[in-house]
């Protein structure tokens, strides 16, 4: 038999933490199992794998995969698995897969599980092994927490992952790194003298020679790890992080915080004319406004800020446009176009390709042609007054239909110049793109 002739075999392979998936744990031996089983039934196989993603969801990229495979290809004779749990451990999306497989004549096999030949005995077995799957599953995650709680009261971190300033010692508790413990303490003092994020994340992005972001400088400023202090749903404890800093100094700093964060009542934005239209000739991001007040007298501009926010230094930039003369030159080029000559036709050729579809929209809501409404009176099916109006509507939707084409361009253009400018620039622009040198490179519509 050639390959091309073989029948198909799909095979599937998960484990459930990335750390799993990184290490290759059990995937290996899942694979050489699969494809064994291939060789010795002389199948064509094709192998779908979800690495690092929990039975407990059917959304899984590679399941989804085999599920449609099953569905929509008839060349699919068997689904192999090392397990039923790799397939899921809800019982009920179990029973669903293989549901699934005999809807479609493909046999469920597992390597390790005894499946009767028999589809409806083999759907039997597979509730119950999807029930003791369930089970297993819910004694893994008490065990879990049970885990975490005993590691918690016995001072032991429940993460690897550690704050600036922390690392594992050899006796499994958390330590302070001398030197990135020293840096946090200059943080904080740098902090309370004054110093902002975005220059504490330069100071410390060179001192550590990696990125530090303004989310990682406030997130830092926070963390009660810092005096000692842990929280969860475990409890509260002070014996699994030793403190860096003093309570006094990071009382100081929470105050500092607040005052900085109080936020203030500021008029909306959102009721400006180029909102969220104008987009950074550096980043593409999408232009905010703010307003500032000098002796008296207010300043709008529109900025990018994103550009200011990046943590690498080396990508950050600065972009930004008096509001008022932004605004004139916009309005200026819009004036351009619709005012020449050529403007007119163009946009009838837009209209006319819009209002042709009309006819087929209207079509769609047309009753029944005069011939099958008067057989449908003579039937007896409808009274004289249903016929009236149903000649009536069709009337009506035949004398929309024959509207001449001039008639309704002069229509869409009345409301088109009564849209008004600042509706017109809501309505039909959806960016602009400004160089450099804040000049207007592209105007794009929105796609209605």
């Amino acid at each position: 038999m050639t390959k091309l002739n073989k029948p198909k075999v799909i095979g599937y392979t998960r484990v459930s933490t990335r750390r799993q998936a990184r290490q290759g744990f059990s995937l290996s031996s899942q694979r050489q199992g699969i494809r064994k089983y291939a060789e010795t039934h002389d199948l064509t196989l094709q192998i779908f794998e979800d690495a690092g993603i929990s039975g407990a969801t059917m959304q899984r990229p590679a399941l989804q995969n085999v599920l449609n495979y099953i569905r929509f290809d008839v060349g699919v004779k068997c689904l192999v698995v090392s397990r039923l749990d790799r397939l899921s451990r809800n019982a009920a999306d179990m029973i669903q897969i293989a549901e699934l497989c005999l809807n479609h004549g493909v046999q469920l096999v597992s390597l390790n599980e005894h499946l009767s030949s028999d589809p409806n005995s083999a759907k039997s077995q597979v509730a119950i092994y999807g029930a003791v799957a369930e089970f297993q599953r819910s004694i893994i995650r008490e065990n879990v927490m049970l885990g975490s709680a005993r590691r918690f009261k016995a001072g032991l971190p429940l993460s690897m992952k550690f704050p600036i300033g922390y690392k594992l010692g050899p006796d499994g508790h958390v330590m302070t790194d001398l030197i990135p413990a020293l840096l946090v303490i200059e943080m904080f003092d740098k902090y309370l003298d004054g110093v902002g994020y975005r220059k504490l994340a330069d100071w410390l992005s060179g001192k550590l020679g990696r990125p530090i972001s303004l989310v990682t400088i406030g997130n830092m400023l926070k963390n009660k790890h810092y005096i000692g202090y842990a929280e969860n749903s475990y409890g509260k404890s002070s014996e699994i992080y030793p403190a860096i800093v003093g309570d006094w100094m990071f009382d100081l700093a929470q105050k500092r915080r607040d005052q900085q964060t109080t936020i203030k009542p500021r008029k909306s934005r959102q009721d400006d004319l180029l909102y969220q239209k104008l987009k950074c000739p550096i980043c593409q991001h999408r232009l905010g406004i703010n307003v500032v007040t000098k002796k008296g007298r207010q300043y709008s501009y529109y900025y990018c800020s994103m550009g200011k926010n990046v943590a690498d230094k080396t990508q950050r930039h600065t972009f930004r446009m008096r509001a008022p003369e932004t605004r004139g030159a916009l309005l200026n080029s819009i004036w351009s176009v619709v005012s020449d000559p050529a403007f007119i036709p163009v946009l009838r050729s837009a209209l006319d390709a819009r209002l042709a579809t009309l006819p087929a929209q209207a079509s769609l809501r047309q009753p029944a042609s005069s011939t099958k409404l008067y057989k449908q009176f003579e039937a007896g099916d409808i009274n004289s007054s249903e016929l009236r109006e149903g000649l009536s509507e069709l009337k009506k939707i035949k004398a929309r239909q024959v509207t001449p084409s001039n008639e309704r361009f002069s229509k869409a253009l009345q409301k088109f110049q009564q849209m008004g400018l600042v509706m017109f620039i809501k309505r039909v622009i959806e960016s602009v793109l400004f160089d450099k040198d804040k000049q207007i490179v592209t105007i794009e519509p929105t796609s209605d």
